[in-house]
């Protein structure tokens, strides 16, 4: 009994398919009513829309094909001028960290020119302060003064 389920469960899928003739649907039909579950799912499946026809015909594959096969191309070529992860890696490494420097260096010289021009910045303060940020600064003993003033 339960292979005759699978077998009408394949040929409802066919049948949704397209793929059974009209005596072939009708026969589906007449050995569906012992099964009346299974029924009302082909009856439900068949009711849904057709959706081929939603999105047309497929345009000629041809031009698919030949696009991708540019693209093939296009990274076998790449593949071909840098060997190996390493050199790709390398080549675009070297490229855009000389860039970055530069610019790192730039704004690093406009700070610098900025801070200078004002006079605001004492340039041992600022460098001591960068390679030492450990060390206690008059900041912090002005506020460990208003600790102990606060404490007596």
């Amino acid at each position: 009994m339960n292979d005759i389920r699978i077998q009408l469960e394949r040929k409802i899928a066919d049948a949704a398919d397209g793929q059974l003739s009209d005596a072939e649907i009708l026969r589906l039909e007449a050995e569906l009513q012992q099964y009346p579950d299974l029924l009302q799912d082909y009856e439900e499946i068949m009711s849904q829309p057709d959706l081929a026809n939603l999105y047309g015909e497929v345009e000629d594959i041809s031009s698919f094909s030949f696009q991708i096969e540019s693209i093939n191309q296009a990274i076998s070529k790449y593949n071909r001028e840098y060997q190996s992860f390493e050199e790709v890696t390398i080549y675009w490494f070297k490229r855009y960290a000389v860039a970055a420097s530069i610019g790192i260096l730039v704004l690093a010289s406009v700070f610098n020119l900025s801070a200078g021009s004002s006079g605001q910045y004492d340039d041992t303060l600022v460098i001591s302060e960068m390679l030492y940020p450990n060390q206690q600064s008059d900041v912090d003993d002005y506020v460990l003064y208003l600790e102990e003033i606060s404490n007596q």
